[in-house]
């Protein structure tokens, strides 16, 4: 008899332990990474050129530029994926014989959020520097722009955040994609640069 019993009481132990509550075992899809950022450096350099058009329609591609990365940020949690970052592009060699050309374009993105495309939201300051030939003389232009002023007409920005994984590695490849019209002239830029933790 004694010995059923403790038989029957096992038995009810091991049922006891085999009906545990999820909540005490977590599974991948309960569990969520708690908020945190990280910090991004620049892999690669996909993409960096400008393109300018003049009022007779000459065009020149111009691919001699510098990069400068600083402050990429990527905050994570249950919002998602956000990006923040201040780049620098800047001109790598003296300027090219032309009536309009680009010299300096920062830009500072807060909150660029992965796997969206977006036109002015995200951004958060833009300064360009570019140098217009009026007549004889060759004029320096300098235009900048923060969050929370009107932002011109003769502007066009847009940005895309994507995540690339690599094997079991995260990447994130950002496009940016910038003009600027000057009366009968425009200026573009392109960028496209691979980033990593």
């Amino acid at each position: 008899m004694a010995s059923r019993f403790a038989h029957s009481a096992l038995l009810l132990c091991l049922l006891a332990g085999g009906c545990v509550s999820p909540v005490d075992i977590p599974t991948d899809r309960e569990v969520t990474p708690p908020p945190g950022s990280v910090r991004l450096v620049l892999l690669d350099t996909q993409e960096l050129e400008s393109e300018t058009c003049d009022e007779r329609g000459d065009t020149l591609l111009w691919k001699r530029y510098m990069l400068q990365l600083e402050d990429a940020i990527l905050d994570t949690g249950q919002g998602g994926e956000r990006l923040r970052l201040l780049l620098r592009v800047f001109s790598a060699e003296p300027r090219p014989p032309r009536p309009l050309w680009l010299d300096t374009l920062e830009i500072a993105i807060d909150g660029l959020r992965s796997g969206t495309q977006v036109e002015n939201a995200a951004l958060r300051s833009l300064r360009l520097v570019f140098w217009e030939q009026e007549e004889q003389a060759i004029l320096r232009r300098v235009w900048s722009w923060r969050r929370g002023q009107p932002f011109p007409s003769n502007v066009r920005s847009q940005l895309a955040l994507v995540r690339r994984p690599i094997g079991s590695l995260s990447r994130w490849l950002l496009t940016i994609r910038f003009s600027f019209v000057s009366e009968k002239r425009f200026l573009r830029l392109r960028l496209a640069v691979l980033l990593s933790p």
